[in-house]
Parts: C-alpha cells; structure tokens; sequence
C-alpha cells in the first residue's frame, strides 16, 4: 500500500508553540484515519522541543537548532511530499514570510497546493498566495478531506 505524504504548512513563528502545534496534531490524525493510513501529515515541527512562552523556544537538541538546517529541512520535506496543505485559517496580525516561502517552493516543485483560508481575510485577498495555491477551502476538516480525495485513487 502507498502511503502519501502531505506536507502542514502554516505560520509557526509568530504563534505560541500550542497554537502552531494544535491543528497539526489534529491533521495528522485526521489525514490518517480518514486515508486508513494511506495519507500521512508531515510536521515541520517533529523531532523539537518547544516551551510554551508565547513564541517558540528552538533551543533543542535536534535538527532545528539553526535557522539553515530547519530552512534545509523543511524544503526538503516540501520536494518529497506528495502535496502541500497550508493552514491560514485565524492566521496571525501579519502574512508569514515563512508560510509564503513553503509555498513558494511547492509551486517550484510542482506540488499541488491546497489551503484552508477565512473567508474575506487577509489571505483570501493577497492576490500572490491566491495565484500560487492551486485549490482554497473555508475550513480545515473539509480542505483536509480534499487532501485524501486529492491524492488517493
């Protein structure tokens, strides 16, 4: 059986760690019951560890200690994936450079991009990101079953 890989993309770095963590737990599990373990989310944040101080805290003993190695990774993650699901929904005050960036390299890599956006908000109306994302949605549990319904036979 192949499993595919969907890669979670969303603001982290101006979230507190529960915030930018808490819908990626839910997608993971979500895209794997809904798939039977067919499809599988890919968090940028595994393998860290995170204090909840209101902004993440990357002193950890892993590969997210420096900006470049977490930069490496998570393009690289972006190129083995199968598809790249970006998360927008209630997003911060401003637009994540880091977000734009993962989607700027799905787009490169000619991965299908599907977002889940708040209808009317600033991402809906960013006329960039909207050109970039291949298909928009205005809630996470129905973008997250297009992914499954995306990738799978």
């Amino acid at each position: 059986m192949k499993q595919y890989k969907v890669y979670l993309s969303g603001p982290i770095a101006s979230l507190s760690p529960s915030e930018a963590l808490e819908w990626r737990v839910y997608a993971r599990a979500f895209l794997k019951e809904y798939s039977n373990d067919q499809v599988i989310g890919i968090c940028p944040m595994r393998h860290s560890t995170y204090k909840d101080t209101g902004r993440l805290d990357r002193k950890a003993v892993d590969i997210l200690k420096d900006a470049a190695a977490c930069y490496a990774r998570d393009k690289n993650d972006i190129k083995e994936c199968d598809l790249v699901f970006v998360n927008v929904m209630s997003p911060p005050e401003r637009i994540s450079m880091g977000t734009n960036i993962e989607v700027g390299w799905a787009d490169a890599f000619g991965k299908p991009i599907i977002a889940a956006v708040d209808e009317g908000g600033v991402y809906e109306k960013d006329l960039l990101f909207r050109a970039t994302v291949d298909i928009v949605y205005y809630d996470l549990q129905t973008s997250l079953k297009r992914c499954c319904d995306f990738l799978l036979p």
